[in-house]
């Protein structure tokens, strides 16, 4: 199943340069074409969850993630604002060490993770589209979920959590030659509205609900494309993301037999993703 999501993956990606014409989107910005963009996607996934008393890493997960993005751009002709949908999703395995909330001696083992992100913003072009050189700049809304599947690691653990963020940043996009064209895109992201759901496979507990606090987080990308046809173009764009998120709130633990077991606080975590994407884009 995995050989064939990387293939379905691949070929995917060979249909997002068939998104945003790059002579037409990028290349000369002044056009009204409406671009789709399919990319094969590799995370380095590296996340920690503080420890309070110690500021040190309560647990700690590492290992690539391959995935799928997909992006929608519309352009409207008659004004200077464009709309731009992003949809990623990946799964892979990563390597978890830690628990040492539960246990003296570190808990290791492997989990399996889903990640799932979907943004939309709506932009507005500074810089005149008919120029090579274009500056856009954006606001939006976006979610993003992240399933964690920790069962085969001793005491294991299934959660799902969701979050939701504001991004604000901007895009430059320069033409270097008729065939070719780079774009710098960065923007800063407040993430909010968390929450958390937790299922103790391994213990005799309930299933519980728990929020998340709010905190910053930052992208930055770099994409270099290569006109292959005036509508399809190839694309290469490496990427570095953060995400925080805040300590949530106490929320109680109660045992299947109805008693209490205690107050669970999920404490506050960094996520890092870096890597790159390979797509095609497309304009028509």
């Amino acid at each position: 199943m995995k050989l064939i999501a990387l293939a379905l993956s691949l070929l995917a990606s060979i249909a997002w340069a068939a998104a945003g014409t790059l002579e037409q989107t990028y290349y000369e910005p002044g056009s009204s074409r409406t671009g789709f963009s399919a990319a094969f996607q590799l995370d380095q996934f590296d996340y920690d969850e503080v420890n309070p008393q110690t500021g040190g890493p309560f647990d700690t997960e590492n290992g690539l993630i391959p995935g799928l993005r997909l992006r929608y751009e519309q352009p409207f002709a008659q004004s200077r604002f464009r709309f731009t949908g992003d949809l990623y999703g990946g799964i892979g395995t990563t390597e978890y060490n830690g628990a040492i909330q539960q246990t003296k001696t570190p808990v290791s083992g492997t989990t399996q993770d889903q990640i799932y992100d979907l943004s939309g913003t709506v932009g507005y072009d500074l810089l005149g589209r008919s120029s090579s050189t274009q500056l856009t700049a954006y606001l939006g809304l976006g979610s993003h979920i992240w399933v964690r599947d920790a069962s085969g690691v001793s005491g294991g653990y299934y959660e799902r959590y969701l979050w939701f963020y504001l991004p604000v940043g901007a895009r430059l996009t320069q033409k270097i030659s008729r065939r070719v064209g780079l774009v710098a895109d960065a923007s800063f992201r407040w993430n909010m509205g968390g929450s958390l759901h937790s299922s103790f496979i391994q213990q005799p507990i309930q299933d519980a609900d728990g929020t998340l606090g709010m905190a910053p987080g930052a992208r930055a990308e770099v994409s270099i494309y290569y006109l292959i046809t005036e509508k399809l173009a190839l694309q290469l764009s490496p990427f570095f993301e953060y995400a925080g998120i805040g300590q949530g709130n106490p929320f109680i633990l109660v045992q299947n037999n109805g008693r209490f077991a205690g107050v669970a606080v999920e404490p506050s975590s960094h996520s890092y993703f870096y890597g790159a994407s390979l797509g095609t884009t497309w304009g028509f």
